[in-house]
């Protein structure tokens, strides 16, 4: 799945329309699995990159996932309180 594919699916689940759900609790906390997941696999190929131009764009995706995986975690405080 490429990074676009895969952004675009976690941005519907925190799309606000979906909020009524209640299984979005649960579709939501799969996400941030994924994206925790996703994190850590790209933490290690920042590691072994030797190329800076790709360590770059590897690092760009890391702090994309990492602002997404931010919002999912307000979102779910936002879930749980209600």
């Amino acid at each position: 799945m490429t990074v676009n594919k895969y952004l675009n699916k976690v941005a519907k689940l925190f799309d606000s329309k979906h909020r009524q759900c209640e299984k979005k609790k649960h579709c939501l906390q799969e996400a941030l699995k994924k994206l925790r997941k996703r994190k850590q696999v790209l933490k290690k190929q920042i590691k072994q990159e030797r190329s800076d131009k790709a360590k770059k764009k590897l690092e760009k995706e890391l702090e994309v996932i990492t602002t997404q995986q931010k919002k999912g975690l307000q979102l779910l405080k936002e879930l749980r309180k209600d």
